[in-house]
């Protein structure tokens, strides 16, 4: 069975809660705090035959929700977009930002040039229907890339290479899928 018919069966006649707007940037944890019990509360309302909701586990977990969280899908069944979990800080030209060398993770600046490369190539965004998570073992970087087509066929496929080619590879995935699957 298809993911989309798999969903539809879980479904059956509810509504999925999940398709909704991302937070606006500077809203307070308090308020991101009511928001996510709002829409856990949802859920419960018979009137809204909510079937599921997919919220962030990361997002849960530091809003001290874990216990809300029923199911946490590992990355082999739902592929996170790119970049989740990775700290970026981006300043003026003109500040001394040498005192954050002590948090670069040279590891996830692996894999965060890899996913993004990938989704950059396939010209996507937030909204877009890619996806893309990578790991590193020794000096091997393998990539998994998740590709939508315009037909809404979907396409999951990995590829490895040395880490100092992470963003070759990252995108050299994305074309061969694009090219492979129009």
């Amino acid at each position: 069975m298809e993911e989309r018919e798999l969903v539809r069966a879980l479904l059956d006649g509810w509504e999925d809660g999940s398709a909704e707007l991302p937070v606006p940037a500077g809203m307070s944890p308090e308020r991101i705090r009511e928001m996510t019990m709002e829409k856990i509360k949802q859920t419960k309302r018979p009137h809204r035959r909510m079937g599921l909701r997919l919220l962030a586990c990361a997002g849960l977990d530091r809003l001290g929700l874990e216990d809300r969280i029923s199911r946490r899908f590992p990355v082999e069944e739902m592929l996170p977009a790119a970049g989740q979990g990775i700290l970026a800080v981006q300043s003026r030209a003109d500040v001394d930002t040498s005192c954050l060398s002590l948090f670069h993770d040279p590891v996830a600046a692996v894999c965060l040039t890899a996913e993004r490369a990938f989704v950059g190539a396939l010209e996507g965004g937030c909204s877009s229907p890619v996806a893309a998570h990578a790991t590193v073992d020794g000096d091997t970087v393998t990539l998994t890339g998740f590709y939508v087509d315009r037909e809404g066929e979907s396409y999951i496929e990995s590829s490895c290479a040395a880490c100092a080619d992470a963003r070759e590879m990252g995108a050299e995935l994305a074309v061969r899928m694009r090219r492979d699957h129009p």
